[in-house]
């Protein structure tokens, strides 16, 4: 049903100029448990969702120092794929310092956070 007073256009309008930030967080280290509980509350209280989570456990191989994937490996990688629906909101410069600080407390040692820019999307 149409809501009453507003264009159509201006429904797409407003849809298009609101699109979320989306971006992929990568984290690896110690696989330990807790610690995407920890991550997900972080990731809440900056106000950012979680759109998609791959977690693989493995361990490194000390000939090639390559991650080998084994599951109930003692390391984790993990590949997170969040949205900020709320830009304005959003503090970019709040979420990295958080989601950092909260990854080293839970054992992961390496950190990697990846927003899109306008320019990206549609690719």
């Amino acid at each position: 049903q149409p809501l009453e007073g507003v264009a159509a256009s201006s429904i797409g309008e407003a849809l298009v100029t609101q699109r979320p930030l989306s971006g992929t967080l990568r984290l690896f280290g110690s696989d330990r448990a807790g610690q995407l509980s920890r991550i997900a509350e972080v990731l809440a209280q900056c106000g950012v969702t979680i759109l998609n989570l791959l977690v693989t456990t493995g361990f490194g191989d000390p000939d090639t120092h390559e991650f080998v994937e084994r599951t109930g490996g003692p390391l984790s990688q993990n590949v997170i794929s969040v949205a900020a629906f709320d830009r304005e909101a959003f503090d970019e410069e709040v979420f990295r310092r958080e989601v950092r600080q909260a990854a080293n407390d839970v054992g992961y040692s390496v950190t990697s956070i990846i927003f899109e820019t306008d320019g990206d999307r549609g690719r």
